[in-house]
């Protein structure tokens, strides 16, 4: 016969419902992680000066640069960042987008926009010659955030992978052992 004696000091309870909760915060981040990372690869591929500015010789005249071309303020501001403040229990939130602040006319590349005054490239940047003869000018729409939507599927994939390799390896257990 086999006797058997355990002593718990503190809530055991309170442990494995703490313990529980940790793996399901590790791996719910990292899930969020990996889908967000690929959103965001698409959206730099999308805002990067080679593909943005692909057919754009037209836009301003073969001897200037694009908007854009020169100072790749669109493609430096794209950003991924996890939101604590729209995250629960049960839901991860990821931020991918385009930093409003350091690149302010996104949505005119983005939507396209009538360009009322002529625009030359300075060595000072873009200038708007507002007393020169010029007739309003529509600018097309180049999407950039719209189509990197297309690769949602393989985001919602790329986090399921992730999340099965966390369990599957289980190195979730030394985030989930911290008090």
């Amino acid at each position: 016969m086999l006797n058997l004696d355990f002593k718990v000091s503190g809530d055991i309870t309170k442990a494995l419902n703490n313990f529980e909760a940790g793996i399901t915060q590790s791996i719910l981040w990292s899930g969020a992680a990996a889908g967000a990372k690929v959103l965001y690869d698409e959206l730099k591929l999308n805002t990067s000066p080679e593909k943005l500015h692909k057919s754009e010789a037209s836009f301003v005249g073969p001897t200037q640069p694009t908007p854009g071309q020169k100072t790749k303020t669109l493609h430096e501001s794209v950003y991924r960042v996890g939101s604590r403040s729209r995250t629960t229990d049960k839901i991860k939130t990821y931020h991918v987008g385009v930093n409003k602040r350091t690149a302010r006319h996104w949505h005119l590349i983005e939507y396209g926009h009538w360009q009322p005054y002529r625009a030359v490239l300075t060595n000072r940047g873009w200038v708007s010659l507002k007393n020169a003869k010029h007739t309003r000018k529509w600018i097309p729409a180049r999407p950039y955030i719209r189509p990197s939507l297309n690769v949602m599927p393989k985001a919602i994939e790329a986090a399921k992978r992730r999340m099965a390799q966390r369990i599957a390896t289980r190195d979730w257990m030394a985030e989930a052992m911290r008090p």
